[in-house]
């Protein structure tokens, strides 16, 4: 959509706009390509960012996702040096997800909190997040821990 503030002429704009991806499989896809593409730290960022609110049960707070994202079972260095900036944390998903300013929540864009789950599960690639249970709980672990942060 940035590409569509830049067009200067008529053309150009009929041009983006027919390029556009027309299903929201290919918006999608073309969503996590551009995540892909970015630094594998990025990735990686983005990826947990959006396993987390994927897979949770409620909306989290910035505060809540940015330590859950920090946790690590069984690593005693200190927790508050790897808390992500909270603005990285809707940056790096390239428009997936949003900070709601009214409750400070990180959310999909989706209303549909299963949407990214069953767009993947319904195409033949491998499933997009392997185990996210498992995945959480080793970063989180008893998250009791996360409150002394």
């Amino acid at each position: 959509m940035d590409s569509l503030t830049d067009a200067e002429t008529i053309e150009s704009l009929k041009t983006r706009l027919e390029a556009l991806s027309s299903t929201i499989d290919e918006q999608y896809d073309s969503i996590m390509k551009r995540i892909m593409n970015g630094s594998s730290e990025t990735a990686k960022l983005a990826m947990e960012v959006l396993m987390f609110t994927t897979i949770s049960l409620r909306p989290l707070s910035s505060i809540e996702l940015q330590h859950a994202l920090a946790a690590r079972i069984g690593d005693p260095g200190p927790a508050r040096e790897r808390v992500p900036l909270e603005d990285r944390l809707v940056e790096v998903c390239a428009g997936m997800v949003v900070l709601e300013k009214e409750t400070n929540n990180i959310k999909l864009v989706s209303q549909d909190h299963e949407g990214i789950p069953q767009w993947k599960a319904q195409r033949e690639k491998p499933f997009i997040f392997i185990q996210p249970s498992r995945c959480a709980q080793q970063n989180c672990g008893d998250l009791h821990d996360i409150h002394q942060l």
